[in-house]
C-alpha cells in the first residue's frame, strides 16, 4: 500500500491554477497576433492603394504634360485660352494622321484632377470645326488632390510664365506652366503622407504666326 501512494504522488500534471494561468497567457498571445495580423493587412492595403493612386497620378500628369507641350494655335487663337490657379484650357493636336485639333481643359475641383475635351470634326488644318467645350463632361483622372505647401504658403496648382519667364495671368502670353500638387490616397493618415508632384512644362509653340 505505501508503494501505491508513493507512485500516485509521483505522477505529474497541471493544477487548475496552472491551467487558468496558461489559458490567460495563450489568450493574450492570440489577441496580440490577431492585432498584428490586422495591422499588417491594413497597412498592406494602404500601401497598395497608395501605389495605385501614384500610378494614376503619374500617368494622368504625364498625359496632361504631353498634350500641353504640343499645344498649338487654333488659326489665330493662341494655344492657351484659360489660365487660372486651378484650371487650364488649351488647344492641342490628337495623335491621328491626319490629325484633329482638340480643345483640352484640366481643373482641380473638389480634391480631384479632372479633364474635359472636345475634338474637331475635320482634320489637317484650319478652319477647324470645333464643338463647344460646354458640350463635354468632366472626367476625374485621379483624386486625393490638395495644394502643395512648402512652408511659405500654399502654391497654386497651375502657375504661368511668358516667354521671358515672367509670371503672367494673361492666357495669350503663356509659354510655360508650372504644376504643383499633393496627392494622397483616401483614408491615409500620419505616416502614409501625400506624394508631391512638381513639374514644369514649356509650350513648343506658344505664339501664333
Amino acid at each position: 500500500m505505501p508503494t501505491i501512494r508513493k507512485r500516485l504522488h509521483a505522477e505529474t500534471g497541471f493544477t487548475l491554477v496552472e491551467m487558468v494561468a496558461a489559458m490567460a497567457i495563450l489568450t493574450i498571445v492570440i489577441a496580440a497576433f490577431a492585432q498584428l495580423l490586422a495591422f499588417t493587412i491594413k497597412r498592406s492595403g494602404r500601401t497598395e492603394e497608395q501605389s495605385t493612386v501614384q500610378t494614376q497620378a503619374r500617368a494622368g500628369l504625364d498625359a496632361f504634360a504631353s498634350d500641353l507641350r504640343q499645344a498649338m494655335c487654333n488659326d489665330l487663337t493662341t494655344p492657351v485660352t484659360t489660365a487660372n490657379a486651378s484650371q487650364l484650357t488649351f488647344y492641342t493636336p490628337d495623335r491621328a494622321t491626319p490629325f484633329h485639333l482638340k480643345q483640352d481643359s484640366y481643373q482641380v475641383s473638389g480634391g480631384s484632377f479632372q479633364r474635359e475635351f472636345v475634338t474637331s470634326t475635320n482634320t489637317g488644318g484650319p478652319p477647324w470645326t470645333m464643338p463647344n467645350l460646354s458640350t463635354a463632361s468632366w472626367i476625374t483622372v485621379f483624386g486625393g488632390v490638395s495644394a502643395y505647401n512648402p512652408g511659405s504658403g500654399a502654391l497654386p496648382y497651375f502657375k504661368y510664365y511668358d516667354d521671358t519667364n515672367t509670371p503672367t495671368t494673361d492666357p495669350t502670353q503663356v509659354a510655360r506652366v508650372d504644376i504643383a500638387m499633393n496627392v494622397t490616397p483616401a483614408g491615409s493618415t500620419g505616416g502614409d503622407g501625400p506624394t508631391t508632384y512638381l513639374q514644369t512644362i514649356n509650350l513648343r509653340t506658344p505664339e501664333c504666326n
